[in-house]
């Protein structure tokens, strides 16, 4: 990663424990392929462990930081914890399922 990305675009895009591993040019590019894989309407979700690791050159919460700075994605969902992170991210703007389906004003 971010070199060994997979053809096509696609409805949901993962990084879970893997996008810390990157930095620098190689994390900005691995939230570029990410962005660019995400289908029409794609759900691009990120979870991250937030503690300090010596082997992890970015920490989780940079990683979701850029994610979030990306003008390609808004953030549907979040869940912040001391241990760990998870961002539900999609093109913006970001509109719940209720909202998009009528169930909503």
């Amino acid at each position: 990663m971010p070199g060994d990305w997979p053809e096509g675009r696609f409805d949901l895009v993962v990084l879970s424990e893997v996008a810390y591993y990157c930095a620098g040019p190689d994390l900005d590019a691995l939230v570029a392929r990410a962005v660019e894989a995400l289908a029409p309407g794609g759900v691009l979700a990120a979870c991250h462990w937030r503690h300090a690791v010596a082997d992890y050159p970015t920490s989780g919460d940079e990683v979701h930081e850029r994610l979030r700075a990306h003008p390609d994605l808004a953030v549907l969902a979040e869940h912040v914890e001391e241990d760990f992170r998870l961002d539900v991210l999609v093109p913006p703007p970001a509109v719940s399922v209720a909202r998009a389906t009528g169930l909503l004003p």
